[in-house]
């Protein structure tokens, strides 16, 4: 799964600001274990929201192009991964829990 940036929680496609950033979670779904990758610039900060826009976790510091994350304290169910890069941008993703 390759992902595109936006601006926030909402897609934002048509900004000619955003640029690709290559992000991939994988596997996706997951149950277990899943691994959030950034082929381009060092993921700075790692935040996950429930569906509903709800902060469920805050991971400051990452500072690495890729980041394991443990999912079994999480629910079933569909969440956003957003990260911050080194330059300052964000990008989101979709995130399935079985």
């Amino acid at each position: 799964l390759v992902l595109s940036s936006c601006d926030n929680l909402s897609a934002n496609e048509n900004s000619s600001a955003n640029k690709v950033i290559n992000l991939a979670l994988f596997p996706n779904p997951s149950s277990s274990i899943i691994t959030i990758r950034s082929k381009g610039a060092k993921i700075i900060d790692l935040e996950i929201f429930s569906i509903s826009g709800k902060l469920i976790n805050k991971l400051d510091g990452v500072h690495s192009h890729s980041y394991t994350l443990h999912t079994a304290s999480l629910e079933k169910g569909v969440y956003i991964v957003r990260i911050v890069d080194v330059s300052g941008k964000q990008q989101s993703g979709k995130l399935i829990i079985e």
